[in-house]
């Protein structure tokens, strides 16, 4: 064989990538909301289903999209320079009826807020619509590039990790957070990873999400959503004798607490107290709640007192839920059925059926108060001759 003829093997070779320090330019932290969420880095906010985790990252991305500053509980004041695009991944909402309401409600900007659907592919002439993954680095680029956003919310995190990733495996979860840190640094957006709370107890609040701890400690901030363990709401009473009547909950919607968990670019931030009434969120200011008050508050009621806590923020204000739709949520939340019939005997609430083959309606009737009319010591005209 002519050995002219043979063609050559290309020649590999390697080197190490090194950089000298004195050659990197130095540069301060940038943030979108300082300090819980730096920009062009990975944030996780993280909590149990029904703790608004989506309302509060909508309710950033409203203030992203309009320029409006979010509040600071310490040190200087920040601001936003202009308004920004925001982009969403969904794995669990409908844009129509969920998330469009919502975000107008917190008054966002909708002409600044892409939601990624997916990744189109052409064959033939003919759009094929595909899936995505945070694996997609290459696409998730492209649409950095042409819409710039300040921020990227995914929603929740695990639904997009892949289905050839085990989310609990640290050496395939790894290179899917390193390749989401350089994508957000390189734009300068801050990454937003929603994720749900293991079942599990454990002694560390940081390992208390679920998924590989390379997830933990590839994020710069964690920020935990849950039940403000500080609220003991208590209805409004009309009587003249307040220490005679019945006491009962009935909070003004539900009230949640942020706790920042963990920062390593600052110091971490003091706790926001925040409530969601009539599909709107409003933050309350800064309260005294450790993360370790969160996961005893959660934890350590009883199961018929948590049920009955459970059925007074559901049916508050009169509104009547199916019962199937309760008893779902109230299983997300550790309630059993049995529990939550258990503690609806202990309410005022009207069940009802709502039609063949339907599940019943329930609804919280108000607590009729009876008042003990205060006794007058008003002496009678006996004892005052006797007294005479």
């Amino acid at each position: 064989m002519n050995r002219q003829n043979q063609t050559s093997s290309p020649v590999v070779t390697k080197r190490l990538d090194v950089i000298c320090l004195a050659d990197v330019q130095e540069r301060e932290i940038s943030w979108l909301w300082k300090p819980y969420i730096p920009s062009g880095k990975i944030t996780i906010l993280e909590g149990d289903p029904e703790s608004g985790k989506t309302f509060l990252s909508l309710e950033i991305a409203a203030h992203v999209t309009t320029g409006r500053t979010l509040p600071m509980y310490h040190g200087e004041p920040g601001r936003m320079s202009e308004a920004r695009n925001v982009m969403f991944m969904t794995a669990e909402d409908d844009l129509a009826d969920t998330i469009l309401p919502r975000f107008r409600n917190a008054g966002g900007d909708p002409s600044k807020f892409f939601s990624i659907e997916g990744i189109i592919k052409s064959q033939n002439n003919t759009d094929v619509p595909l899936g995505i993954t945070l694996s997609d680095i290459e696409s998730l680029n492209e649409g950095m590039k042409q819409h710039h956003p300040a921020m990227l919310i995914v929603d929740p995190f695990q639904a997009f990790i892949g289905a050839k990733v085990d989310f609990h495996r640290s050496n395939e979860v790894r290179p899917v957070m390193q390749g989401i840190g350089k994508l957000a640094a390189e734009y300068g957006c801050a990454v937003v990873l929603i994720r749900h709370l293991a079942k599990a107890a454990y002694g560390n609040a940081l390992y208390k999400g679920i998924g590989s701890i390379d997830i933990i400690a590839a994020a710069r901030s964690v920020l935990r959503a849950g039940i403000n363990p500080q609220v003991q709401a208590i209805g409004e009473l009309s009587c003249v004798n307040p220490n005679s009547c019945a006491m009962y909950s009935a909070p003004e919607g539900n009230r949640f607490v942020i706790v920042h968990t963990k920062c390593n670019v600052a110091q971490k931030g003091t706790s926001i107290a925040y409530k969601i009434v009539d599909g709107k969120l409003s933050l309350d200011g800064a309260v005294s709640v450790t993360v370790d008050d969160l996961q005893r508050g959660t934890t350590a009621l009883p199961a018929r007192k948590s049920a009955v806590q459970f059925l007074n923020e559901q049916l508050a204000s009169g509104q009547s839920k199916n019962s199937a739709g309760l008893f779902s949520a109230a299983s997300r939340l550790g309630i059993s059925e049995s529990t939550l019939r258990r503690a609806s005997n202990e309410l005022n609430i009207k069940k009802a059926p709502s039609g063949f083959g339907k599940s019943w309606s329930w609804s919280l009737l108000p607590v009729e108060v009876e008042c003990t009319p205060p006794v007058l010591d008003v002496p009678s005209a006996d004892a005052g001759q006797l007294r005479s």
